[in-house]
């Protein structure tokens, strides 16, 4: 009898350091024995129990998890049905990288049955689960981690490559067997295990009960491309701004939503055309073509091309933007800009050798999905309706740029003036404690001044003296006693101030009458309300990047309803005419 540890740690870790197994042979023969009554052949088990870790994997690949914890956390909280309490307070803790918190093998198995498996395979992944059973200390999950991770300089494997090792452990041939019979089959071996655990050993590569073979365990191995990082270019984008030169955030905003309106292939265009100082490339899957533009995007010449895949995920190769493109052999690499793993984006034909000289873009194909976009004078690719941030998608958002800002306007009051110049120096500040990007920040900007126009006509509505001059009455009228606290304050009328902007700027409700304050707070809950918006507004088809500010008072309000529901009608609402009236007469100038 060879060790049981031998044993959990054949079955927890076949895949790594082993040659790639050669195809078992496809026998859905049944075999007999006294104990266990029949089952089917230990090449099947085998080849069933790789199937199944391999469509784990797959999952984990496509939706770019980097562990089968992080893969286990989403799938178990947006699992729905009897019984999986336990299991989701589990969940929360799961985490690869503390080996106390890593899942269990027990729990490896409860999530991989939420993930959709084959019936056949899903038991035969618990015939290994059992065979584990007396060694806790040896992960399954360590074992997808080993398939999945793409370490230091390492091509991330694909989905397609998962596909190719499927092939070598086929399945077809059970359908002689029917599914109910093999599935019953399997889960009664199951038992018998279970039960006599003491009897399962490890002879070479087969797991016997007895005297008995139940599984011929092949080895699995994803191979990873190797790339030397000295041979992978920076991305060349040029950072040619208009603000450099004194720039209008207003004509970049209405610019902006012309190109956004058109194609995406338009977009990059135009951003290289007026921002970019760089060549480059652009990837288009459904024709197969790879075309070369200059850094006017002006077409330098066209090839054509093999895809690996179809799919829009960063996994597959899908859309985005690519940089530092590497071949092997025939095969190309590109470092995604997302997360800057290098994957496959395509192959060339006939021994053609490619370069290119700056960025390559890769079309989406599902158009009303994703989107190329401008961003903080930056090229962004995001969801179609609104800017995203994606685990398993090229979605590029991110941009430290910081412009300094001016805001030009025609009001004479020294509140209204000092408001606004609060607005104009804070604004650094604001963006890192807030979490907002540069046009994030303009866009809340406007939107914080124009509030003042339906909130308190700019401080000055003698029902907003009035309610500041006695904050009492206001209380004892809503039925609240002499307890202020839950009254509006300031000219902008807010319920509440961001914790993080208390404690900053020692702003309260009670010193809201001061300009500065109440600059810093309105746009601080604003910014909140947009993150909000950005969720809420997948609901109201309407609602897009380019006219999200003209929605935010509904949020504002607390009209949540309306942005979910899609009934809010901006331009019905007289309050945010007053606010849209507003923000046209300001002019946003970056330098």
């Amino acid at each position: 009898m060879v060790s049981k540890l031998f044993l959990v740690t054949l079955l927890a870790f076949p895949m790594v350091n082993l040659p790639k197994a050669q195809a078992a042979s496809c026998n859905p023969s049944i075999v007999s024995n006294r104990e266990l009554g029949s089952t089917i052949s230990p090449e099947m088990l085998g080849n069933l129990y790789a199937r199944a870790m391999l469509n784990i994997a797959k999952v984990a690949v496509l939706e770019n998890y980097g562990t089968f914890e992080d893969a286990a956390r989403d799938i178990v909280s947006k699992a729905e049905g009897r019984g999986l309490e336990s299991l989701k307070s589990r969940a929360k803790n799961f985490n690869y990288w503390q080996k106390n918190n890593r899942i269990s093998n027990a729990d490896f198995s409860l999530v991989a049955s939420l993930m959709g498996l084959d019936q056949a395979e899903l038991a035969a992944l618990n015939l290994a689960y059992l065979a584990n059973k007396g060694d806790p200390s040896i992960s399954f999950s360590e074992a997808i981690f080993k398939i999945i991770s793409k370490g230091d300089n390492l091509t991330v494997v694909t989905s397609g490559q998962l596909d190719q090792l499927l092939g070598d452990f086929p399945s077809a041939c059970l359908q002689k067997i029917p599914k109910n019979q093999l599935v019953n089959l399997i889960n009664k071996l199951n038992m018998a295990v279970s039960e006599n655990l003491n009897d399962v050993s490890i002879d070479g590569e087969y797991v016997r009960f007895a005297q008995t073979s139940l599984m011929h365990m092949p080895s699995l191995k994803v191979v990873k491309t190797k790339y030397d990082p000295a041979d992978v270019d920076s991305l060349h984008v040029g950072f040619r701004l208009l603000s450099e030169v004194g720039g209008s955030f207003n004509s970049y905003r209405d610019s902006n939503a012309v190109i956004h309106s058109v194609s995406n292939l338009e977009t990059i265009k135009h951003f290289h055309k007026f921002y970019g100082l760089s060549d480059f490339a652009v990837l288009n899957k459904k024709e197969k073509t790879l075309t070369f533009f200059d850094e006017s995007a002006r077409v330098q010449k066209r090839i054509t091309i093999d895809i690996a895949s179809t799919d829009d995920r960063m996994n597959a190769g899908g859309a985005g933007i690519y940089y530092g493109l590497i071949d092997k052999g025939n095969t190309y690499y590109a470092k995604a800009l997302s997360d800057r793993g290098m994957r496959e984006v395509f192959k060339s034909r006939q021994g053609q050798v490619i370069r290119i000289n700056g960025p390559l873009y890769i079309l989406p194909q599902d158009t009303g999905a994703h989107k190329f976009r401008i961003k903080n004078k930056r090229l962004a690719f995001s969801g179609y309706q609104f800017y995203r941030k994606s685990r398993n998608l090229n979605y590029s958002i991110e941009s430290n740029t910081k412009f300094k800002l001016e805001i030009r306007h025609s009001y004479k009051s020294k509140f209204v003036a000092d408001y606004i110049n609060t607005l104009e120096k804070e604004k650094s500040r604001l963006m890192q404690i807030l979490k907002v990007d540069n046009d994030d920040y303009n866009i809340l900007a406007g939107f914080a001044i124009g509030v003042l126009a339906p909130e308190s006509d700019f401080g000055k509505n003698w029902k907003y003296v009035l309610k500041e001059f006695l904050p009492g009455a206001v209380s004892l009228a809503k039925g609240n006693g002499l307890d202020t606290s839950k009254n509006s304050r300031g000219p902008t009328q807010l319920k509440v101030i961001p914790e993080e902007i208390m404690e900053a700027y020692g702003i309260s409700k009670t010193n809201l009458t001061d300009p500065e304050n109440a600059a810093v707070a309105t746009i601080a809950i604003s910014a909140d309300f947009l993150k909000q918006l950005r969720n809420l507004g997948v609901n109201h088809k309407a609602i897009n990047e380019e006219n999200i500010q003209t929605y935010l008072y509904y949020l504002y309000q607390g009209k949540r309803v309306q942005i979910k529901e899609a009934l809010a009608t901006p331009d019905d609402n007289l309050a945010i005419r007053k606010i849209v009236a507003v923000v046209k007469g300001l002019e946003f100038l970056e330098y």
